[in-house]
């Protein structure tokens, strides 16, 4: 351990290396310089080893944080729907009857079974995760 030294510098204002915290590796002291600790290759190793596994944990964070980032925006995101709207019921009855439709529904439509129906192919992203809510509120939610 390197012993630090009370340092007054040229407008007399007083530093106590003992007060700076961590065991940085050197002194201030009179001029400037430092003294380097002598370490060992495995204390060395070992160092570099903490401050990978601190790299590998941060970037572990990151990868979390911005799937979260991204797991919310799609969660919150509104602009996911269309609507139709006709003159009146059996303009809209009629149009669900000529695209042969009726199986998918009236009111609530599954837009990727709608663009089948339409020879559309989307492009094919993760189901939508429905937390918290058994196979029966599932279902309730998408008749």
């Amino acid at each position: 351990m390197v012993t630090k030294k009370k340092t007054t510098n040229d407008d007399g204002f007083s530093l106590d290396g003992g007060t700076w915290g961590a065991d940085d590796g050197f002194d201030i002291g009179d001029g400037g310089g430092y003294e380097e600790k002598e370490e060992t290759k495995e204390q060395i190793a070992g160092r570099l080893d903490e401050i990978r596994g601190d790299v590998e944990k941060t970037n572990e964070i990151w990868k979390a944080a911005s799937n979260e980032a991204n797991r919310f925006t799609d969660a919150t995101d509104s602009e996911f729907y269309i609507c139709l709207v006709f003159r009146d019921r059996e303009a809209k009855e009629e149009y669900i009857r000529l695209m042969e439709a009726e199986q998918l529904g009236d009111k609530y439509v599954d837009g990727h079974e709608f663009a089948k129906l339409c020879h559309i192919q989307l492009e094919k992203k993760a189901p939508l995760k429905v937390r918290g809510a058994g196979k029966r509120w599932r279902k309730l939610a998408m008749d």
